[in-house]
């Protein structure tokens, strides 16, 4: 695996954990 693709998963991963922290929050204000 070439680093690149390592750093793009990387990225990829740590956004869509954001968006589903932002998600919780949202709800959970909501709530």
């Amino acid at each position: 695996m070439q680093s690149t693709d390592f750093l793009y998963l990387v990225v990829k991963y740590i956004k869509i954990m954001a968006h589903e922290v932002n998600f919780f929050l949202y709800k959970f204000k909501w709530s």
